[in-house]
């Protein structure tokens, strides 16, 4: 699929084909369901997501118009902004979206409101693509959420 403003969106995937009972392979597929973004690729960077916690988990779904491939840093942090853990990345689907599961840690129970800190830029560990689309150091993004050519988004995980 392509878009009008140039980036191209490709799927892919794998299966099994087992034969059947006369040795013969046959498969069928349906209709490709397409939920990806309008906005995909746009420069104008739109990043939304919501955590929950449980006592175990803190599980993080989001949706954004960054291209699939692009890294996000995923940060838990005080109401004070003081980051309370080493964080984890998270690699954005085809379609934008994206989806972490981090462990709920005990010391996290002495905080009484914690906040998730999500940050995008492209780096030395960002693939070409990436690096090409929203510039070197990210000087191509625009948008409410871009401060110094980062992306930028803290969210409150609910309990």
């Amino acid at each position: 699929m392509v878009f009008g403003f140039g980036v191209a969106v490709k799927a892919k995937t794998s299966f099994y084909v087992l034969p059947n009972k006369d040795g013969k392979f046959e498969t069928s597929f349906g209709d490709i369901e397409e939920n990806i973004p309008r906005d995909l690729g746009h420069l104008n960077i739109r990043l939304e997501a919501e955590a929950k916690a449980d006592d175990d988990y803190i599980y993080i779904d989001g949706q954004s118009n960054l291209l699939g491939g692009s890294i996000l840093s995923v940060i838990v942090l005080t109401k004070e902004e003081e980051f309370i853990n080493m964080g984890q990345y998270v690699i954005v689907n085809p379609d934008g979206s994206f989806n972490l599961i981090m462990e709920n840690q005990d010391d996290y129970d002495q905080y009484d409101e914690l906040f998730i800190e999500f940050s995008f830029a492209p780096t030395e560990l960002s693939s070409s693509w990436i690096i090409e689309h929203y510039g070197v150091e990210g000087e191509k993004m625009k948008g409410d959420l871009v401060k110094n050519n980062h992306t930028y988004l803290i969210i409150p995980i609910e309990e």
